[in-house]
């Protein structure tokens, strides 16, 4: 499950391109260092300054995510791809959401219908989100998690 969840994340970055360069080494290094000292449980959630709050589902990489954030700037990341689910915990602080596997992604635009969220690294590619709280573009998982 940790190992999807982690793929999540990395799924948007040239990580997984398979074109690595001395740039993408440095990025990779930075983007590893990001997991390996992860400090979450450190991270104290901060209320959203931003109208984010609500459920939020686009793609990563080949996983279909679907996000709630609640306006305390705590939320959950419910994945899935190819028969593999997961869920982990978030947390908005200063305007970047947390993952709980030591992700972070910028929010770069919004509006009430889309979101598009990026990571700091270099080479990643941005990821939009469309408005779903009625779970219409969540995986059938994903569905299920939220409505229970």
């Amino acid at each position: 499950m940790k190992k999807a969840a982690l793929l999540v994340v990395l799924s948007s970055s040239a990580f997984l391109s398979g074109c690595v360069g001395l740039s993408e080494m440095n990025e990779m290094q930075t983007m590893m260092d990001d997991y390996t000292n992860n400090d979450f449980v450190s991270l104290t959630a901060e209320p959203l300054s931003l109208p984010i709050q609500g459920i939020w589902s686009g793609n990563m990489g080949p996983f279909l995510v679907t996000m709630k954030l609640q306006e305390d700037g705590n939320g959950e990341m419910c994945s899935s791809y190819a028969g593999t689910d997961n869920v982990s915990r978030l947390k908005y602080v200063d305007d970047v959401i947390y993952s709980q596997e030591g992700g972070r992604f910028t929010i770069m635009a919004h509006s009430p219908d889309s979101m598009t969220l990026g990571s700091p690294y270099e080479s990643s590619i941005s990821n939009r989100f469309k408005e779903d709280s009625a779970l219409i573009e969540a995986s059938n998982y994903c569905q299920t998690y939220f409505n229970s």
